[in-house]
């Protein structure tokens, strides 16, 4: 635990190993962790005892052990915790949700699975859907899962499986590819947007196609997809992909290599993004293969490198503010650029807080650290729908 930026703020807190998610719940005084397929739950006044006494060891309640991944989010106007275990091939839910610890339990028959010094975690549902799933999203009433082909929706209450989305049984969406991989799914005013690591479309809340006349092809094949209204953004470990959430215009192209987007599920304007500690160099074949140029390509100075027209004419382009970190460039499109790998500078580079346009940067320059940037999405200038 520490401060980005300064690397003698760091202390250990823990020694749990493989630490691949962290949510903290400020309101319950509790730190999700998920640490080498175990969850485990750390209450957040213990921790930061700990990183004011310089490190130390705190001990950490065990949820749920095989655990692939979990989410967080509202459900019914309350915060939820859903987390996914593997069963054979089929994807075992369960539903926790925290209350304050002196909050009546209503019936007397949910089983509380931890009890913390301010608030404690109720079973509240569990279900399972078939395939492999990968993600949770989380609606108004239903809970959306997204598997290796496709979208169940859920109710919890019921435990049950609503429809599957897109009708595997509707002709209207043969031009899904049988390979194409379910990633996201947002709701946008009534109707839904679906996104493949090929394409993204929009349904209607009976499942059926809507606006046909707007259909997204990825000019890469993204790994994750995050929703910013008014934009929607492909991640791909060298590339981000800006686009108009309504029209599915292609706005920005923003090359950043070995790329992590580390706030997937916000719907903040702002990204932080990590850039991998690895040579940055980019194949050629790694290229976008773009039919139409994007509104602005990013030099390794961060300004707009060229201006081209936009793919539609009632969508204005889109500058993306980035700035440069002394230890991270942004790639131009050269080819003899594209097949140089980056060499770090030979001092450590702590810079702090700095940047232009409120941009903050938290960079690390020695090897085997990866730098964090923000990037900034800024308000469109056309008069255009907006996603809701």
């Amino acid at each position: 635990m520490g401060i980005y930026g300064v690397p003698t703020s760091v202390v250990r807190v823990s020694a749990v190993p493989v630490v691949t998610r962290i949510h903290v719940m400020k309101r319950f005084n509790m730190v999700i962790v998920l640490s080498d397929s175990t969850l485990l739950c750390f209450a957040l006044t213990e921790i930061e005892k700990a990183a004011a006494a310089a490190g130390g060891g705190v001990s950490a309640a065990k949820l749920a052990s095989g655990v692939a991944f979990f989410d967080v989010g509202a459900f019914l106007g309350r915060p939820l915790i859903v987390l996914m275990k593997p069963r054979g091939g089929r994807s075992q839910f369960k539903c926790l949700q925290p209350s304050p610890r002196d909050e009546p339990d209503v019936g007397g028959t949910l089983r509380t699975v931890y009890s913390g010094p301010d608030a404690c975690l109720r079973l509240v549902g569990e279900f399972a859907v078939g395939g492999r799933a990968t993600k949770v999203h989380f609606l108004r009433r239903k809970l959306c899962v997204v598997g290796a082909r496709g979208f169940d929706v859920v109710d919890v209450q019921q435990a049950r499986v609503l429809r599957s989305l897109p009708d595997p049984l509707d002709d209207d969406f043969s031009f899904v590819p049988a390979a194409a991989r379910a990633l996201a799914v947002c709701k946008v005013g009534r109707e839904f947007l679906l996104c493949y690591d090929t394409c993204a479309f929009f349904i209607d809340n009976f499942g059926r196609r809507s606006r046909p006349d707007v259909f997204v092809r990825w000019e890469m094949r993204p790994h994750a997809v995050t929703f910013r209204p008014p934009y929607v953004v492909a991640v791909n470990t060298r590339f981000l992909e800006v686009r108009h959430i309504e029209t599915g215009v292609l706005l920005s192209i923003i090359r950043i290599p070995h790329t992590t987007c580390l706030n997937p599920d916000s719907r903040s304007t702002v990204l932080h993004i990590a850039v991998g500690p690895e040579p940055v160099g980019v194949p050629a074949d790694d290229e976008p293969s773009t039919s139409a140029e994007p509104s602005s390509s990013f030099s390794a100075d961060g300004a707009p490198e060229s201006e081209s027209h936009s793919a539609c004419d009632d969508a204005s382009a889109v500058s993306v503010p980035v700035t440069r970190p002394a230890s991270m460039a942004l790639l131009k499109p050269s080819s003899q650029l594209l097949r140089t790998p980056f060499r770090p500078p030979p001092r450590h580079v702590v810079p702090g807080l700095g940047g232009a346009s409120g941009t903050r940067l938290f960079p690390e320059g020695t090897p085997g650290h990866c730098r964090i940037i923000e990037i900034r999405l800024p308000p469109l200038k056309s008069s255009g729908k907006t996603g809701s």
